[in-house]
């Protein structure tokens, strides 16, 4: 069908208004077009809306930070305070067990110097008597308890001595002043600490703590006889190389000796001795984890949770770790990566003894303690802090927001009455074309401000727009008329066209079935009445025979491609899964006589009309027959990806396929990749198949990316919901078609 298309374009330099009915109407604007979209009174109130919200926020904001950080240095101050009276009295305790430290040290050394060994020998085998395993351990009146000889009562002392049958006068003489300066000192340090203690590097110890559970029962009766010091930590601290200075130092939290559940954990704080420059002992006092530690690390503050850490950031005290729990050795090493302990000891290392430092969600406020080189961390969760700014903010924020919306109420109001009110008078007359809207308007230029210059503008340009839009809708209905006489001249010339087609075809085909007929009748004549024939007429006979079936073919391949141009094409919903299977069964002697494989995958509906779709996909599945070679045609159709809204059909074959330069020629009327005389046909089937694609709205063509035969992508009005792989093919010879719904 002949179509045409008029675009009727009409300029003007006055902007336009058309009604529900088709009127042109005038729309009154400026020259300037300023008054173009919101109104200006929207324009100002939102200006003044947004610089009253925006200094709003930004006076909030500035208050905000300001509060902030005044109340972040003010609970930073208080906890730094909290910090500092808990190190300082954590820094006392231990200059407190320094000193007890040195004064054991110092009785000690005068032990050895005023009391003979002959003496401290005679006292050593009954204090501590030789037991079966070679050991010597405390007799157990040492610590159940007695009076000695000069009155004192002596309890709570316990000791280990491995080397209890080869242990030489001088080490019984050092033992045993060990002793008294431990059942002196010990009873008197009690109310302070509940242990104090004494160990030789020859495994020899001497322990006062009267108040232990186990009564000291492990190193008084069920310790191995090799137990062996080495390698504690608190033998590790009293070393040269370790501790040059040889002054007291404390241990990383470990699990005493002879708990092997690691839950009884504890630090030793020990002082090494020296004599003329060799190792003799050390006195120290164990710090447990749920006796002075706890109370070292008990929270003073609802906010600030104390901890303790040692000069390599791993933890010592937390109140996490004061609950009973079997893995607090885990539970310390996980606090350590949580809180990030081990860089604030770096910072503490090298820095001031205390400050404040920020690390993920938390404040660390911290102060060292000088002794035990260990330092004092107060933990605030930084969402306190947050919490306390809300809580003063908040009414501030509500009383901004109150002031605020009324403040803009008021300009509101103000606005409203000397602009607003009399410019959407304005507007909404200039959009009316009513007698009572063209007073007002006319009222409204008798003001001398902008309102009245704008009003006189408007009316005077009315009168010019009445006159254009007569002249314009004049135009209109002209070239309306002149499109109508157009649009039924073509209607005559397509019908006309469709009419000359076909009475064309018919009479093309009258003479060429005169023609067959005709050959028909010569040849029953010929062998009726027996007349020989030579070779060269009987070629003859053939060849006008095939030119006339042929030029029959031509005149109805012809007739059905101008046919689907004049055609009209029902848009109606199809199931190309029918229209496939019609397609094949209308072939199917084809196939039969090919033995083909034809693969049909579940294919989706599309809009057009069921005979035409027919038709495309019959002429396909021909010309993969056609042109399949040597081997039995196998042809695959399935659905491919929807694009646009349309749905994708792809059918391919394995056969000899059709070269990239070819890939737009095939699509034309009588082009043909071979002669004539090779495979039959008009060379109008793939025309056809695109031309029926068209009318749909669609499309056909080659994919040149497929080289294993040809593959046509049909595009179609519909959606594509199937997958768009292509099925599996399985080459089988079977004489009868082979057709397979995936």
């Amino acid at each position: 069908m002949i179509q045409h298309q008029s675009i009727l374009t009409i300029r003007v330099n006055y902007p336009l208004l058309v009604t529900g009915t088709g009127r042109v109407m005038s729309n009154i604007t400026t020259d300037n077009q300023e008054l173009i979209g919101d109104s200006l009174a929207a324009v100002i109130i939102r200006l003044v809306t947004i610089i009253a919200v925006s200094t709003v926020l930004i006076c909030t904001a500035v208050c905000v930070v300001v509060l902030f950080h005044n109340l972040r240095a003010q609970k930073m101050t208080e906890i730094s305070r909290h910090a500092a009276e808990r190190a300082e009295n954590q820094q006392e305790i231990f200059n407190q067990v320094a000193a007890l430290e040195r004064k054991a040290i110092r009785l000690l050394n005068y032990r050895l110097e005023n009391i003979t060994t002959a003496q401290s020998v005679q006292e050593f085998d009954r204090l501590f008597p030789l037991q079966e395993d070679g050991t010597r351990r405390s007799h157990p009146a040492l610590f159940d308890g007695f009076v000695s000889s000069d009155g004192e009562y002596v309890h709570g002392v316990g000791s280990f001595i491995s080397n209890g049958e080869t242990i030489s006068d001088e080490e019984k003489h050092l033992i045993v002043s060990a002793y008294h300066v431990i059942k002196q000192i010990g009873p008197v340090i009690e109310p302070y600490f509940d242990n104090f203690w004494f160990f030789t590097p020859a495994n020899q110890l001497i322990i006062y703590a009267p108040h232990r559970e186990d009564r000291l029962m492990f190193y008084r009766e069920s310790a191995p006889a090799d137990l062996d010091f080495t390698g504690q930590p608190f033998e590790v601290n009293t070393r040269f190389d370790v501790n040059p200075a040889r002054v007291m130092t404390c241990t990383d939290l470990t699990a005493i000796m002879y708990d092997n559940s690691g839950r009884t954990l504890t630090s030793g704080c020990q002082t090494p001795i020296d004599i003329e420059g060799e190792l003799i002992g050390a006195f120290g006092i164990s710090l447990p984890l749920d006796g002075w530690l706890k109370d070292a690390v008990e929270p003073a503050v609802e906010f600030a949770t104390p901890m303790l850490i040692n000069g390599s950031g791993d933890l010592i005290a937390h109140p996490d770790m004061l609950a009973p729990s079997n893995d607090n050795l885990q539970l310390a090493a996980d606090l350590t990566e949580t809180l990030g302990l081990g860089k604030l000891a770096q910072i503490a290392a090298v820095g001031a003894s205390s400050d404040i430092i920020t690390k993920g969600p938390y404040y660390l406020a911290y102060q060292k303690i000088a002794g035990p080189e260990w330092t004092l961390v107060m933990a605030v969760d930084r969402s306190y802090i947050l919490g306390k700014v809300i809580n003063v903010i908040f009414p501030i924020l509500i009383f901004v927001i109150i002031a605020t919306s009324g403040g803009i109420y008021l300009h509101y109001r103000l606005l409203r009455y000397s602009i607003a009110k009399p410019l959407y008078k304005l507007s909404m007359s200039a959009r009316s074309k009513s007698q009572n809207a063209e007073n007002t308007i006319r009222l409204l230029s008798s003001r001398t401000d902008e309102v009245g210059t704008l009003a006189t503008a408007i009316c005077e340009r009315d009168d010019r727009f009445r006159a254009l839009v007569a002249s314009l809708e004049n135009v209109v209905s002209e070239r309306t008329h002149k499109l109508r006489q157009r649009e039924e001249s073509l209607q005559r010339l397509n019908k006309s066209l469709k009419e000359f087609a076909f009475v064309a075809s018919h009479d093309l085909k009258t003479p060429l079935r005169q023609s067959e007929a005709f050959i028909h009748v010569l040849r029953e004549e010929l062998e009726r009445t027996e007349t020989p024939i030579t070779d060269d007429a009987q070629e003859a006979l053939d060849i006008i025979m095939s030119c006339s079936q042929r030029m029959r073919h031509i005149v109805k391949s012809l007739y059905e491609l101008s046919s689907t141009d004049t055609a009209e094409v029902e848009r109606e919903q199809v199931s190309l899964d029918k229209v496939v299977h019609e397609a094949a069964d209308q072939v199917r002697i084809l196939l039969k006589e090919t033995s083909a494989s034809l693969e049909i995958s579940p294919l989706p509906d599309a809009l057009g009309s069921t005979g035409m779709l027919t038709q495309l996909f019959q002429n396909l599945i021909v010309n993969a027959c056609k042109y399949s070679g040597d081997a039995s045609p196998v042809i695959r159709i399935y659905a491919g990806r929807s694009v646009d809204e349309k749905c994708r059909i792809i059918l391919e074959d394995e056969g000899t396929g059709i070269a990239e330069d070819y890939a737009e020629k095939v699509f034309e009327p009588f082009k043909r990749l071979v002669r004539k005389d090779e495979i039959e046909g008009a060379g109008i089937g793939l025309a056809l198949c695109r031309k029926i694609a068209q009318r749909h709205e669609g499309d056909i063509r080659l994919d040149p990316d497929y080289d294993h035969g040809a593959r046509f992508i049909i595009t179609l009005p519909g959606v594509c919901v199937a997958s768009i792989e292509a099925p599996e093919t399985e080459n089988k010879d079977i004489p009868e078609p082979e057709i397979k719904v995936a």
